[in-house]
């Protein structure tokens, strides 16, 4: 995060932002319908718990089978989001707090593909994005794929009901941490890299071996200025 002295900018403070989604369907029809963020500051504390489900505008399940088995995973439904805030009600916030931080995800192609058509529908800016993807660290490092997987190889025990996009953040943090503190001090890690979003439309992800530390450093470079904008108000699955 960038900080600002006299209106000099002066220095910046790497943070991370975890996230994971819960989706209407896998379609580039479908809608983001629940969103988990865990921001965590450059000493690795846990600044914020992000929960709350999305009003897509649609019917959960209105598309056909693929959308009806979604719901089954995830197990929302229309009634729960009604009073939930729309994406373009959450954009301005979450893009401000992704700039100059890492976006970490398992499998962050899935969810940065929905939160790219997100953000275009809201009209907000989006990226560049630093990104690091556990799903691609627990591949090469443990040989696992899933996230349940690499909890599992890991001894780590889920912090509640797993398709949960906050409890699948908050568990994508843990499995980071624990594959980071398995790296020799100032290695690469594998799944690191950058987003990119085209003008033609979509994005495209290069993600190699880096060094975290060296990218979260470059990260910073987009830190906000500006005075963050408001935080809407979450409608967390529980409450709804």
């Amino acid at each position: 995060r960038v900080f600002v002295v006299n209106g000099e900018i002066a220095g910046s403070v790497v943070g991370l932002a975890v996230l994971d989604t819960e989706t209407t369907g896998l379609f580039p029809t479908d809608r983001v319908l629940e969103l988990g963020v865990v921001l965590v500051d450059d000493n690795g504390n846990v600044e914020c718990v992000v929960d709350t489900l999305v009003n897509p505008g649609r019917d959960v399940a209105s598309d056909g089978p693929q959308q009806r088995a979604a719901e089954g995973v995830h197990g929302i439904t229309s009634t729960q989001v009604v009073h939930a805030p729309r994406f373009s009600d959450i954009a301005p916030w979450l893009a401000h707090e992704l700039s100059g931080r890492v976006a970490v995800m398992h499998n962050a192609w899935f969810d940065l593909r929905f939160l790219d058509r997100e953000f275009k529908k809201a009209g907000t800016s989006f990226g560049p994005v630093a990104v690091g993807d556990t799903m691609r660290m627990s591949a090469a490092m443990l040989g696992v794929h899933s996230l349940s997987q690499a909890a599992q190889t890991l001894g780590l025990e889920w912090p509640g009901e797993a398709h949960n996009a906050a409890v699948d953040a908050q568990m994508t943090w843990q499995v980071g941490q624990r594959l980071w503190s398995m790296l020799p001090a100032g290695s690469a890690a594998p799944g690191f890299g950058w987003m990119t979003r085209h003008e033609e439309g979509g994005i495209s992800l290069d993600l190699d071996e880096a060094d975290p530390l060296q990218l979260a450093t470059e990260a910073a470079q987009y830190g906000w200025v500006d005075t963050p904008p408001p935080m809407p108000q979450w409608v967390p699955r529980a409450s709804a």
